[in-house]
């Protein structure tokens, strides 16, 4: 591929396909290109569509971090292949040994004011809207937490479930943290209407603050636990 590399919050068009990893071979397990076709004699089967559109990640947000990690290390057009042991990212993919074979297509390196991929307000809406959609998705954790703890005493079974919910909510609000922070620096660095960025420069903080808030709220055994000296100073 080409010398380009992806960066923190860029958004990556790829396809990927993975591949289990035995002697005996690697048969495909899945595909982004992966359909299913009516075949005469055969019924429904699964294809892989070679004309199926790629699909956008954007890197460094943690939803699928093999796919991640070979996008970062190659350009626009280039292939790579990850071959993953069982406890490897486990992640977002079939268990056990596995070989992730990534293609990027496309490279959309939107770094703010004077980027390449800027596009002025479009961009600085874009920006807030994802940090909306992980801000959702975290807060979204943050009920189901609250009903753990109306519901139930934490049994063995259920602070399994609620230390993998708060996690979640953790890395989400992490997420969606990173994308109200970029597009307020936007703000700073790029001149437009003023009263529309400073109600835009308002909501962005109102959504930041609480972003922030979710990255730091604990439940369960969690809750017990002291506050580290980062958490304090975020608070």
């Amino acid at each position: 591929g080409s010398q380009e590399r992806a960066d923190d919050l860029d958004g990556v068009a790829v396809h990927w396909r993975v591949r289990r990893w035995t002697p005996e071979g690697s048969p495909c397990l899945a595909s982004s290109r992966e359909r299913i076709a009516i075949m005469p004699g055969y019924g429904l089967v699964h294809i892989e569509d070679q004309s199926a559109p790629p699909v956008t990640i954007s890197i460094g947000e943690g939803q699928q971090d093999s796919v991640e990690a070979v996008a970062r290390r190659i350009g626009p057009g280039g292939l790579g292949h990850l071959y993953l042991k069982s406890e490897a990212h486990k992640a977002n993919r079939p268990a056990g040994c596995v070989i992730m074979d990534v293609e990027l297509v496309a490279l959309n390196t939107n770094q703010g004011p004077g980027s390449t991929g800027w596009a002025g307000w479009q961009s600085l809406v874009l920006e807030r809207e994802r940090g909306d959609h992980w801000l959702d998705e975290a807060d979204g954790h943050r009920k189901e937490l609250e009903t753990f703890g109306t519901l139930q005493k934490s049994t063995g079974d259920s602070k399994s479930a609620e230390a993998h919910a708060e996690a979640q909510m953790h890395s989400l609000a992490k997420n969606a943290e990173r994308r109200y922070r970029r597009a307020l620096r936007w703000i700073e660095q790029e001149s437009l209407d003023e009263k529309k960025m400073k109600s835009e420069r308002a909501n962005l903080q109102m959504r930041l603050a609480k972003a922030l808030a979710l990255n730091h709220q604990r439940f369960g055994d969690s809750a017990e636990v002291e506050p580290g000296a980062d958490e304090k100073e975020a608070l």
